[in-house]
């Protein structure tokens, strides 16, 4: 292992902003005519990888039903009356259904953008890391990135970065780890109340 210094995630916070707003401008360009239903940052703290994804309502819906039906045999094969002390335990662990695609790397357009950011695996191998916090087990990395990327979304919802894409009604703006947590951060453009 080796000595490397953390990342600055407050001076990443613009760099992604500011990049996030050109890519999106760049993509839409090419995809004007698309309509797009949620936003997701795909995260792998540990190898440095940021990937911007965008999906559809038609893969989201199809996502969704193959997760339902997935999710909908594991429940009948592992809930049990006889073995009911770990029920809710059970369902939740199967997955808990939602009507959105929330696996970005089954989005119609994962990574149409990424970053890789070096210092994040020089910073997690180093002998300083910290590891996981003690009160919650979670990642020091990977909190710090969460914190980084929620504070990222705001900023373009603030400079109006989601305003060229034609969106479903509403427009869920994301985060995921890969492979694990997904975080609907935001939801916007709300169907009117007409």
């Amino acid at each position: 292992m080796s000595d490397a210094k953390e990342p600055d995630f407050e001076s990443l916070e613009t760099f992604v902003t500011d990049s996030t707003v050109r890519q999106l401008k760049a993509f839409t360009a090419t995809h004007g005519d698309e309509v797009f239903c949620q936003f997701a940052f795909d995260c792998d703290p540990d190898n440095g990888l940021l990937l911007l994804c965008l999906d559809t309502p038609d893969s989201t819906r199809e996502s969704a039903l193959e997760i339902e039906s997935f999710v909908t045999e594991k429940r009948k094969a592992y809930l049990k009356y006889d073995d009911a002390e770990y029920a809710i335990d059970t369902i939740q662990s199967n997955h808990t259904l939602v009507p959105f695609n929330r696996f970005p790397g089954d989005f119609a357009y994962q990574g149409f953008a990424e970053h890789t950011f070096d210092d994040w695996v020089d910073f997690s191998c180093a002998d300083e890391y910290p590891g996981e916090f003690a009160g919650s087990g979670e990642d020091y990395i990977q909190s710090k990135a969460a914190i980084m990327l929620s504070r990222v979304i705001d900023n373009l919802v603030e400079v109006g970065a989601f305003v060229q894409i034609n969106k479903s009604r509403p427009f869920l703006l994301s985060i995921a780890f890969h492979d694990t947590t997904h975080l609907v951060i935001r939801l916007i453009n709300w169907p009117s109340n007409q």
